[in-house]
């Protein structure tokens, strides 16, 4: 649970740094977050791949905050 929450809290900063960041990238696509469940839902440690794709996807978090 404790992990979970962490995973959350983390996720919670991202989109807020991506809110002060501004602009939104073309290449913005949530689908790609899908790798992220597990971490996400399961409270397990986010993978590589998961945390590359959070970075890389970082100036989409305001975009998919107002239209998941």
């Amino acid at each position: 649970m404790v992990k979970a929450v962490g995973v959350v809290v983390a996720l919670a900063l991202a989109m807020v740094v991506a809110m002060s960041v501004g602009g939104v990238s073309a290449n913005c696509n949530i689908a790609l977050l899908a790798v992220c469940k597990t971490a996400v839902i399961g409270g397990l440690k986010p993978t590589v791949t998961c945390c590359s794709i959070l970075r890389a996807q970082e100036a989409c978090m305001c975009k998919y905050q107002k239209d998941p």
